[in-house]
């Protein structure tokens, strides 16, 4: 099947650094371990973090019982099974446990996973394992708490709000936190929502099955999932695991011994990118949180010694070294330094993140040097929106790009009335407008010669005339748009599909939505169809 694709800088959604990264990557080759286009840069890459991983057996046996945890199925034991070659690496991608999966880009990242896990090891001969990072430690319940599918043309968010009544200050781990009954009330409300298919019971049977009473927000993440991308052996993996943390005791040594050292260079390349392009994330004093009674808060440099935030807790340097060595799972680190970590644990040759990621990790790669650790190359996801047919007779009957859909409706609708309008009225009238100045111009110095004090007056009825003129102009586009509301509608209907909440649809919709019409096995197009070239957005015909 044929893929359409509009460049990145088509679009207002993505950041000039993205769009510039995806399309050319030479001006911003400085910032990252290598270019992701190039099979031998990726190769050179993986040869590398391959010789230098050394923890292979220990990492073979964590993620086996993780995924036992998980209930993972055999392609994904074999997978696992295969990281012991000491050849092999990794393709990591993660994501926020969002309700559901989140939105449609976290299967779509999974998708570009699987297949650039499969190109690796088709170029190099080495084995080469798609692994899911669960990010499950983040504290930001209200990120996660919510989905979002079309219910007819307009959009519903379905909402679980059991984060102990507090969801806008949940301080906790949201992947440990479970689900109370009320869980089922909101599969209930999807079920209500989702119209009656030949495929919503093997959903809301998946959905029911990974998201029951007392299970964890990571375990029914990861379980829907595992059902979704069943047989293609995605290894999934947290770092909220103790003998993870173990691992890590090293890194998070050094960050606390050095961390204005390491502020110090995520600074210096923030800036260096401010010159020409944006920093995604802000350097701070310390990049690890302690997770403790209260919650996990994020730990301050203060002189000599360290704060947590929002407590009057503080510690000296030797009080968090002495903690970590005994306790390394009450630390956890943040967005910066989570990546060091994951790539810590995994011999990771390639890192598919999403178009705020990729801004992100150009500002790591000075921390990556100091920490040791080969950095992966940077492989964007796939971007794509899915066209359904009605929305796809749309787009034909205007003739339209998806683009012309990110400008606000009333606009777009006046476009496209002047554009099938018999005559265009703006050149129409423009035109005869002249005519009204030349009749102005023809009698003005007549007037003037008979009064010269007439010749403001003059003036004034040239602005007048033009003023009503335009009005006028005005009234009859209006009319013309009254006669073509149905067009209207037809343009509110595939801008609300295509760009939900003035968002791109993969940024917002759950695959649920789709899913429901379309069936689970959807995911197996995207695997198959959806193209690994990922340099600019692709538009998928369903």
């Amino acid at each position: 099947m044929a893929i359409e694709r509009l460049p990145f800088s088509d679009f207002k959604s993505f950041s000039r650094l993205f769009s510039t990264y995806a399309g050319e990557f030479d001006p911003l080759a400085s910032f990252f371990a290598g270019d992701f286009r190039d099979p031998r840069q990726r190769g050179q890459i993986a040869l590398q973090v391959a010789d230098q991983f050394e923890l292979r057996e220990e990492l073979v046996e964590i993620l086996t019982g993780q995924n036992e945890r998980f209930g993972a199925g055999d392609a994904t034991h074999r997978n696992i099974q295969r990281l012991l070659d000491p050849t092999s690496v990794a393709v990591v991608t993660g994501q926020q446990l969002g309700l559901f999966t989140g939105p449609l880009y976290t299967i779509l990242k999974a998708v570009t996973t699987i297949q650039l896990a499969g190109r690796i090891e088709s170029d190099t001969g080495r084995p080469a394992i798609p692994v899911f990072w669960l990010e499950g430690e983040d504290h930001d319940f209200a990120e996660v708490a919510s989905t979002s599918l079309f219910q007819g043309n307009r959009l519903l968010t379905l909402s679980y709000d059991g984060a102990q009544n507090h969801p806008d200050t949940y301080p906790y781990p949201v992947g440990r936190l479970e689900f109370s009954e009320s869980i089922i009330s909101v599969i209930d409300r999807l079920e209500e929502a989702l119209p009656p298919t030949d495929f919503r019971g093997d959903v809301l049977e998946a959905v029911r099955e990974a998201y029951k009473p007392g299970t964890t927000f990571l375990d029914a993440f990861v379980r829907l999932m595992g059902r979704f991308f069943e047989g293609e052996g995605l290894v999934f993996a947290t770092g909220d695991d103790p003998r993870i943390k173990r691992i890590a005791i090293p890194l998070f040594r050094k960050e606390l011994k050095e961390h204005k050292q390491s502020a110090k260079m995520l600074g210096e390349t923030s800036r260096k990118l401010e010159d020409s392009y944006h920093s995604q994330v802000r350097s701070e004093p310390v990049n690890l949180f302690l997770i403790i009674d209260n919650g996990r808060r994020s730990l301050q440099a203060d002189g000599d010694g360290f704060t947590l935030k929002g407590t009057d807790l503080r510690y000296t340097l030797d009080d968090l070294l002495t903690l970590l060595d005994e306790k390394p799972e009450t630390f956890s680190p943040n967005v910066v330094f989570r990546p060091l970590v994951q790539d810590t644990i995994l011999p990771t040759a390639a890192y598919v993140a999403g178009p705020s990621e990729v801004a992100y990790f150009a500002q790591f790669r000075p921390l990556y040097e100091w920490a040791g650790i080969p950095m992966p190359i940077i492989y964007p996801r796939a971007s794509v929106t899915l066209v359904e047919p009605k929305i796809k007779k749309v787009l034909q009957y205007f003739g339209s790009s998806i683009t012309v859909f990110e400008q606000q409706l009333e606009q777009l609708f006046r476009e496209m009335v002047l554009e099938r309008m018999i005559i265009d009225p703006i050149e129409t009238f423009d035109r005869a407008s002249l005519h009204l100045q030349d009749a102005v111009d023809s009698v003005k110095s007549t007037i003037e010669n008979i009064d010269p004090s007439l010749g403001k007056a003059t003036e004034a009825t040239r602005v007048a005339l033009l003023s009503e003129w335009t009005k006028l102009k005005e009234r009859t586009i209006k009319a013309e748009k009254r006669k073509q509301n149905h067009m209207r509608e037809r343009l509110s209907k595939a801008q609300s599909n295509l760009y939900p909440n003035n968002s791109l649809q993969e940024r917002i919709i759950s695959p649920l939505y789709f899913f429901n019409k379309y069936g689970i096995d959807l995911v197996k197009r995207f695997t198959e169809e959806i193209e690994l070239d990922t340099t600019s957005h692709q538009i998928f015909s369903l």
